[in-house]
């Protein structure tokens, strides 16, 4: 505050402004969101230790559901059944094909999903090698967009979007593929 005093009125106030602001953001920003890859060769049991920890963790110790607090999701509906989760399509409401359906029934589709990601704190892609680099973008742009403005996750630092919408993501796979 010494240095405050010393310094002209305007620039006092600037100072003062921007102190204030960073105080500000330091209170709301609970850091980075996890971002995390759990990656290996084939049969290393990548899924199974993901499964264990989303059980152990997330549902005997937090006590959460899956759909609710935390979803798992894979390409194809045989691997997203293993895991006991949903295709990447029908849980983020992305379409797989373009298709001309009625846009009142659209819109309640789309309502409802975002009603759900809304809860969501993590996301869990199971076989990111068979998800495509456009597929994931989707993913990422359909929950920056579903996440509201108003959420503490959903801007950065520097005000803007964190990837996936501020939610904390458990990418598993093999990277060779």
């Amino acid at each position: 505050q010494l240095l405050l005093l010393q310094l002209q009125p305007q620039l006092q106030l600037q100072l003062q402004l921007h102190l204030q602001q960073q105080q500000h953001q330091q209170q709301e920003d609970f850091g980075e969101p996890l971002r995390w890859l759990v990656h290996g060769g084939p049969g290393t049991g990548k899924s199974k230790h993901v499964l264990a920890i989303v059980k152990e963790l997330f549902e005997k110790v937090l006590k959460w559901d899956m759909g609710v607090e935390f979803q798992m999701v894979a390409l194809q509906a045989v691997m997203a059944d293993l895991i006991g989760g949903d295709t990447i399509h029908h849980a983020l409401g992305i379409p797989v094909f373009k298709r001309g359906e009625d846009t009142n029934n659209a819109a309640n589709k789309q309502m409802e999903i975002a009603k759900r990601v809304l809860q969501w704190r993590w996301l869990i892609i199971d076989e990111i090698s068979m998800v495509s680099a456009k597929l994931l973008a989707q993913v990422d742009m359909k929950l920056r967009s579903v996440v509201r403005e108003i959420a503490i996750a959903k801007k950065g630092f520097r005000r803007r979007d964190r990837p996936f919408g501020g939610l904390n993501v458990l990418i598993c796979g093999c990277l060779l593929y």
